[in-house]
């Protein structure tokens, strides 16, 4: 009973203060409410705020909506005339975000038929759905119209890791430079293949060099939270990978012929696939003007696919450096078993004392030159 005279003398008090139209809103507000109750959900928040809009006003208060949020501009980019790299029908400039004035590269494709297209746009969803790692490149950006396509990145100032090696004294790195460079390469390709991303063509062009190894002082080498040595870029041939990485079969031929191993030449793909153009390219960076493959004497890029292609054991490896280190070869050897399933992972390679410990110097490493 006491709860009854509870609730007939607050209704009193409504209509003695807010006369009997008050009293009425919030009796249609009720029944409104419970008419939306029956309705679906997305639809039933609108009762909801019906109630507390009766709420605040039989209270007196004095709430204020908030204005609509608008989502902010997007941003536009503006190339200026530096050409950081070219190859094939792409051209990559340095940029700038007219917003906030980050600088960027913007690559700027010719796309001459459907399958170059495909590419670009394989690039861009690759990227921006992979969550960001400290040794692959960002991206902003994409867009094409007409016969063109452009794709806005994270801009690395330091050039390729191949021209880097070319304009080296002897056109070749020191191990322990290369050390460092591929562990980098190494944690960039277990986060590509942890999302289920074979990249099918790492090489050294595709390798960014964001600061320079000083081979006489690692002392910052190996610490790996600190800023990258080098960033994987270039995702034009990258293709989604089943679980685990199996082996599959594609109609095409897709990556650059002198790294890629003897499944992918037969239109095979997988994890492993990177896992042996890492090693061509660590190869590449030991060894004078790049010449991996110089023993199998051919000079056309169709008769080396076609060497490669037919490789077999015990013959199928290229010859290694004589000053790398016994630990580097093993590495290698591993790396390049004619048995794509044999080989290992990335997160077994970084697992190894020889990328693990980059403060450790093995034994048989070439010494350095004053």
């Amino acid at each position: 009973a006491g709860g009854v005279s509870v609730l007939y003398w607050r209704f009193f008090l409504l209509r003695r203060d807010r006369g009997p139209d008050a009293a009425m809103g919030c009796s249609e507000s009720k029944a409104r409410m419970d008419d939306d109750s029956r309705q679906p959900v997305n639809e039933g928040a609108a009762g909801d705020d019906d109630a507390a809009s009766c709420a605040a006003s039989s209270l007196g208060s004095d709430f204020e909506e908030e204005p609509p949020t608008t989502p902010p501009p997007p941003r536009t980019y503006r190339a200026s005339t530096m050409l950081l790299g070219k190859g094939g029908s792409a051209v990559v400039y340095a940029g700038v975000c007219e917003q906030d004035l980050t600088p960027v590269a913007i690559k700027r494709v010719h796309v001459k038929d459907d399958s170059v297209r495909r590419a670009l746009e394989r690039e861009y969803a690759t990227l921006e759905a992979l969550p960001d790692h400290n040794c692959v490149v960002k991206v902003f950006h994409f867009e094409a119209s007409g016969d063109v396509g452009i794709i806005v990145l994270e801009l690395v100032k330091g050039g390729t890791l191949r021209r880097l090696c070319r304009a080296a004294p002897q056109r070749r790195l020191h191990e322990r430079s290369i050390r460092v460079y591929m562990r980098d390469c190494l944690l960039g390709l277990a986060h590509l293949h942890a999302h289920s991303v074979v990249h099918r063509d790492l090489k050294s062009d595709n390798l960014l060099v964001v600061r320079q190894v000083d081979p006489h002082n690692e002392a910052s080498s190996d610490d790996q939270t600190a800023t990258p040595f080098v960033k994987i870029t270039d995702f034009g041939s990258c293709k989604d990978a089943l679980h685990g990485g199996v082996c599959q079969t594609t109609v095409n031929v897709v990556g650059t012929v002198p790294y890629m191993s003897p499944e992918a030449v037969r239109g095979k793909f997988s994890n492993a696939s990177d896992i042996w153009a890492f090693a061509i390219t660590f190869l590449e960076l030991a060894t004078p003007r790049q010449a991996v493959w110089k023993h199998l004497e051919v000079t056309e890029t169709f008769a080396l696919l076609l060497r490669i292609g037919a490789l077999r054991p015990p013959t199928h490896m290229p010859p290694f450096p004589p000053w790398l280190s016994p630990e580097a070869c093993d590495v290698l050897r591993d790396c390049l078993v004619f048995d794509w399933s044999a080989r290992p992972t990335c997160e077994e390679l970084l697992s190894r004392p020889y990328f693990a410990d980059l403060a450790w110097e093995p034994a048989g490493m070439e010494p350095l030159e004053d």
